[in-house]
């Protein structure tokens, strides 16, 4: 580029340098305002020796200073946060010994120094957060170590996979990432002194069985315990208070876990997989769920969130096969896509006011036996209840918009109320409802509606007279209500909790019925029949 053939000899891209034409210097001296230090810009500059960073630098990349053979003495400066993956690393022929890291440095990455077999020992800032896979592999104190290896007060790997019982030593301060990967331990003590917990530390190590949890950690990584099988119980500290993506992967032996109530947030299949989980306490500050967060925990039967909960992730209760109680709070706005998907055996659920959608395949199969919504619901997604054969009333509350195939193969379900308020009804939306008859406000379909909506020409009664509570208080039968299919199908009677639809009269407010339910369409057309209701029978 021009940036690179204009320059005399370190090549700048604003305030950071991204290399060198002429790599044979003995010393570094960077401008005074360097930000940071591009990746590979400094990779192979066989003749440096020494290296003093200015305070301005805040960062170093990738592979920056990579097999640079002949680096004796590395001074990072105060200002320096992040060291990329590589930055230092040598095949093993450089001579670097002395490492001051300065006063800032919050992440090392993976292998930033593999290969320094000169450095006996370094000395870790206090600002250090986390550090990665073999940042340190093959220095001198890599190779001298027995079993555990510790970089200051960091764990930073196992040299003897063959471990069963590892006990932290007190005064560790963090645990680096994939430390423990895939050894052989039975048992784990992190003592209370340790406050990080790396990216994947435990990943994989199948025959973990208990962790005895005394960390005043904050964070549980992501695939911090992932794929560790055997790990039946924890206990988390109460200072925890975020558990990240695949924290417990298909953990399967895991059978309860209590979440503290500082945690606000759970990522991405946190506990996926997790077949024996049958309990979670999810605490009391838990503001939001990842997606697939709970998938396929099949033991899982009961998910009470708080009361402020407030987002919840796209599957995350998916094939909850056990599932069968289920409190959302007061403050979640939407219900994702297959949030519910399979869950056969949640036969109730209480929709909270607060929800304003409801997304595809949300309860697709479960085992919703009633629903009422909200005048807050503003969409019910593609195939949100298809196949939930159980339900058998629904109340749709303020839905606007209600998807394709959205109640299909609820063969239990009879009468339904469409009010005004629908503006679309999607294609074969109560397709297989082979017991449903459809009580629509309107006095017409309207023509938004997709013209296969009623693919299974159920009886439409058009012209209904809707109760603020929710329930049909007169019907008008008119030519639009004596459809050629109407007759074919018997009409199922209007629902109203807590009572029995009796019949039709001519009078409000009458008790006796003129037509039973099998008589509706005997009546005149333009006459108004008013609903006759009778207290429910105990059965």
């Amino acid at each position: 580029t021009a940036v690179w053939e204009n320059a005399e000899d370190l090549v700048y891209a604003d305030k950071w340098v991204i290399g060198a034409k002429n790599k044979t210097f003995t010393r570094l001296t960077l401008a005074s305002e360097t930000v940071g230090i591009g990746f590979a810009a400094f990779a192979l500059c066989l003749n440096l020796t020494r290296l003093d960073l200015p305070e301005s630098v805040r960062y170093v990349d990738d592979y920056a200073f990579y097999g640079c053979e002949k680096l004796y003495q590395l001074n990072l400066g105060d200002g320096v946060k992040d060291i990329g993956e590589y930055a230092f690393a040598s095949d093993g022929s450089t001579v670097l010994k002395y490492v001051d890291l300065g006063t800032s440095v919050e992440n090392l990455g993976s292998y930033a120094f593999s290969g320094c077999t000169a450095i006996e020992e370094i000395e870790l800032p206090e600002s250090v957060r986390s550090i990665g896979t073999y940042t340190f592999y093959n220095t001198a104190f890599w190779q001298d170590a027995e079993d555990l290896v510790y970089a200051d007060d960091w764990l930073v790997g196992v040299k003897n996979p063959e471990l069963t019982r590892v006990v932290v030593k007190d005064g560790t301060i963090g645990i680096g990432n994939f430390a423990f990967y895939q050894i052989s331990a039975i048992s784990v003590s992190l003592p209370e002194s340790v406050k990080y917990l790396g990216r994947a530390a435990f990943y994989g190590c199948e025959r973990l069985m208990s962790v005895v949890f005394d960390a005043r950690v904050e964070i549980i990584e992501e695939y911090t315990f992932g794929r560790c099988p055997s790990l039946a119980t924890i206990s988390l500290p109460d200072t925890v208070t975020k558990i990240g993506r695949s924290a417990f992967y298909k953990c399967e032996s895991l059978r309860a876990i209590n979440i503290p109530d500082g945690v606000t947030e759970i990522g991405d299949s946190a506990f996926y997989g997790c077949a024996s989980l049958a309990a979670v306490d999810f605490g009391g500050g838990l503001k939001s769920i990842g997606e697939r967060c709970f998938s396929d925990c099949s033991s899982l039967r009961a998910a009470l969130l708080p009361e402020g909960f407030e987002i919840l992730g796209a599957r995350a209760f998916y094939n909850c096969a056990s599932l069968a109680e289920v409190s959302l709070g007061g403050f979640i706005a939407e219900l994702p896509e297959r949030a519910f998907y399979g869950c056969g055996n949640l036969k109730e659920i209480t929709i909270p006011a607060s929800v304003k959608r409801i997304g595809g395949y949300a309860f697709y199969r479960s085992g919703i036996e009633s629903l009422a919504l909200s005048e807050n619901v503003e969409q019910i997604g593609d195939y949100a209840f298809y196949g939930c054969e159980k339900m058998r009333s629904v109340e749709l509350g303020g839905a606007e918009n209600i998807g394709n195939y959205a109640f299909g193969g609820c063969t239990a379900l009879s009468g339904i109320i469409l009010k005004k308020t629908t503006s679309f009804v999607g294609k074969h939306a109560f397709t297989g409802c082979t017991a449903l008859t459809v009580f629509a406000e309107a006095d017409a379909i309207p023509s938004a509606w997709d013209g296969r909506w009623n693919s299974s020409n159920r009886p439409v009664i058009c012209s209904a007279e809707i109760n603020e509570g929710g329930y049909v208080i007169s019907v008008v039968l008119t030519a639009i209500n004596r459809t050629k299919y109407a007759k074919l199908y018997a009409l199922s009677a209007p629902a109203r909790e807590g009572y029995d639809f009796l019949g039709w009269s001519l009078s409000e407010k009458a008790e006796t019925i003129d037509f039973a339910l099998s008589e509706t369409y005997s009546a005149e057309d333009g006459v108004r029949l008013y609903s006759v209701w009778g207290s429910a029978s105990e059965d």
